[in-house]
């Protein structure tokens, strides 16, 4: 587990790993979506909505008194509706956010009521003892106009919730609504939902259209998710390349001052390509550089003739005529760029001296052609 954390930690100084970069912006974004401002937002829910009084055939000796007046004979009827409010945001209402003006209520229309709303469910003791349901006096009647159900201010938690009873009447054949009432700072809009609706069952909403019609909603689902995905690794990319410029500026900035002179735009240039390679790959580089097997009396190096085997372009023999260090002529003799070659050791040699993990164990790298063979020859010992 030590080493794990040791070789995490020690990523970003051998070079600006993508990568890391992204697991950075992963972790911004999650911070930014937890520390998001957070509002109230109060739902209002008629899940039920039923006649107490529905016949399927009509009784003549039958009657229904109400405050002395038989309702049947004068095409009424009574109905509970059951409605739910709620806080599903992430934020309280308080008891200031109130307009005393406007309180939190209920209208509704097309009836009147019979007898007081009655509180049935909440999810706090509080809450049952502080809402006080009541309706205004101009709602309690046999008019079958609006009528108001209004609440006392209370505080209102995330997740706090709350069930009302109202016995209602009204005139046979149309069904009474509810709308929301009151004003409450930080929700702009109380919303309302109707649960004792029927539904059309999922599949067929779904799937609900013709071939055109169904051709659109893929196009469109497509587009946006395609739209969403573009925007969210073009986010992550931006931050993480962000963050790996600031670590490969910062890994520059300690390579001049151990250097103790200034890089010059060609210089840093350079580093700043180095920078992206892993410390194994430019150990190699190194060990190519400086092995006398290539050196040449007459100055210059001599490559092997199957360099461009030993790793292509990529590897430790074209990295070099990649980075300008050395320069190729006639195919495999190459002239050396000193002054390049001379920031390169440098460099090198001080991610070495000064990055180099305990567990580092290519600090002593060798050629490709001699790998194997070396491997052997500890094997030989070893037996």
């Amino acid at each position: 587990m030590r080493r794990l954390w040791r070789i995490f930690w020690s990523m970003d100084k051998y070079g600006p790993f993508s990568f890391l970069g992204w697991l950075v912006g992963a972790i911004a974004l999650g911070i930014a979506i937890y520390l998001w401002p957070r509002t109230p937002s109060i739902r209002i829910e008629q899940i039920a909505n039923y006649n107490v009084l529905e016949l399927k055939e009509g009784v003549s000796a039958l009657e229904v008194m109400l405050n002395g007046k038989d309702i049947l004979k004068s095409g009424e009827t009574l109905s509970i509706v059951i409605v739910r409010v709620s806080n599903d945001g992430g934020a309280s209402v308080r008891l200031p956010d109130y307009d005393e003006r406007a309180l939190l209520g209920i209208d509704v229309v097309n009836a009147s009521l019979v007898s007081p709303p009655q509180l049935i469910s909440a999810t706090r003791e509080y809450l049952t003892e502080s809402l006080g349901p009541r309706a205004t006096t101009s709602s309690m009647g046999d008019k079958h106009n609006a009528c108001t159900v209004e609440f006392n201010p209370v505080i209102l938690n995330p997740s706090d919730a709350f069930e009302l009873k109202l016995l209602v009447l009204h005139a046979v054949g149309t069904v009474p609504t509810i709308s929301p009432r009151g004003t409450i700072a930080g929700v702009s809009k109380i919303l309302l939902t109707d649960e004792s609706a029927e539904r059309s069952p999922l599949l067929w909403s779904a799937f609900h259209g013709g071939l055109l019609v169904q051709s659109i909603r893929v196009v469109a689902y497509f587009l946006g998710a395609l739209l969403a995905l573009v925007v969210t690794i073009r986010v992550l990319t931006g931050v993480g390349s962000s963050i790996s410029t600031t670590l490969k500026n910062r890994m520059i900035r300690n390579f001049e001052r151990a250097r103790g002179v200034r890089l010059d735009h060609r210089g840093h240039a350079l580093v700043s390509r180095l920078a992206d390679e892993p410390l194994a790959h430019l150990l190699a580089m190194r060990a190519v550089l400086d092995d006398p097997t290539h050196q040449k009396p007459e100055g210059g190096l001599q490559w092997p003739a199957d360099y461009y085997e030993r790793g292509g372009i990529r590897g430790p023999y074209g990295s070099l005529w990649r980075f300008d260090i050395v320069t190729e002529e006639n195919g495999v003799v190459s002239k050396v760029n000193t002054k390049r070659a001379r920031i390169f050791r440098e460099f090198v040699d001080h991610l070495e001296r000064n990055h180099k993990r305990p567990d580092q164990h290519v600090v002593n790298a060798q050629l490709p052609s001699e790998s194997k063979a070396a491997n052997k020859t500890q094997k030989r010992k070893r037996t």
